[in-house]
């Protein structure tokens, strides 16, 4: 049975454990062949995005043999974590 407040409580450790702020708005991208799945674009248009949405954040979930470029690129356009 659905319980909101559990939700809450859950939703909001899962938040501090990942390092989101309550009011993050979060983009995830889960899988594997980031190409084909479009991170490079994903990346592009987050930092477009975050110049007027600075809560907008992303996450990558998974492994792709070019994440070290992949990387590279979101340190670069300021995307990366501190």
């Amino acid at each position: 049975r659905f319980d909101r407040a559990r939700r809450a409580r859950v939703a909001a450790g899962l938040r501090a454990e990942l390092g989101f702020a309550a009011g993050d708005v979060v983009v995830v991208l889960a899988g594997s062949g980031f190409g084909r799945k479009g991170l490079g674009e994903l990346l592009e248009a987050l930092a477009l995005a975050r110049q007027r949405r600075p809560e907008l954040r992303g996450m990558v979930v998974g492994y792709d043999s070019s994440i070290a470029a992949y990387r590279e690129r979101a340190r670069r356009l300021g995307l990366a974590q501190a």
